[in-house]
């Protein structure tokens, strides 16, 4: 009888461990501040590969007084990100990144200060790029 009611909680025990990591997670990224680093289209022959777009950080254009100690930590961010987009809008954002005179491209990171990031929006002229997009490209972005 006992190895009956034992049965279900080792299969829910990983199960639930892995639930309550995932949250840890989750919170841990939702808890710590935004930084915005300059970007720029990186190898313009590819820029657009399936639905995401290479980015090269531009650590020259970024404001470093957002950092601790008034720092850009280069070192601890990669140098090229790739940051996905919906494949009908990715022709597009290609060639506004190719031009690199047409609009300013920033990267925003969560960042806690202690070299863990990640990636979370591309920023066109200090806009969210689907907002950007929904503005300056109305009706043309399914032109070829």
């Amino acid at each position: 009888m006992t190895n009956k009611c034992l049965s279900p909680i080792a299969l829910l025990l990983p199960l639930v461990c892995l639930l309550i990591w995932n949250f840890s997670l989750w919170a841990a990224r939702m808890n710590v501040g935004n930084v915005v680093i300059a970007a720029e289209g990186y190898d313009p022959r590819s820029l657009v590969s399936g639905h995401y777009l290479n980015l090269r950080l531009n650590w020259l254009k970024t404001d470093c007084s957002q950092f601790p100690y008034d720092y850009c930590p280069d070192k601890e961010f990669d140098n090229v990100y790739r940051f996905y987009v919906p494949e009908n809008e990715a022709r597009t954002l290609e060639k506004t990144l190719q031009n690199r005179r047409e609009v300013e491209a920033e990267l925003v990171f969560g960042y806690d200060g202690e070299g863990r990031h990640h990636l979370r929006n591309l920023l066109l002229d200090g806009q969210p790029w689907d907002e950007w997009l929904a503005a300056h490209h109305r009706g043309q972005k399914h032109k070829k």
